[in-house]
């Protein structure tokens, strides 16, 4: 009886969740960043860097995508 392998399947699979996820949140930091950036032109000051700001929530995102 032969068998037929899932494992590209699955890993296929496991690829598209995670880059809809990190889609997602590159789109939201780069929403919020942008509105950051808009404010800080009202108010004149000064904004940190994309970078930056990303710097903690990709640490805790790419916990959860290990997790997933």
């Amino acid at each position: 009886m032969n068998q037929l392998r899932i494992f590209p399947k699955v890993a296929i699979d496991m690829f598209w969740v995670q880059l809809q996820w990190t889609l997602g949140f590159l789109g939201v930091m780069l929403a919020i960043h942008i509105f950051r950036v808009i404010a800080s032109l009202y108010r004149g000051t000064d904004v940190d860097t994309y970078f930056n700001a990303v710097f903690i929530a990709a640490n805790i995102f790419m916990f959860v995508i290990g997790i997933i």
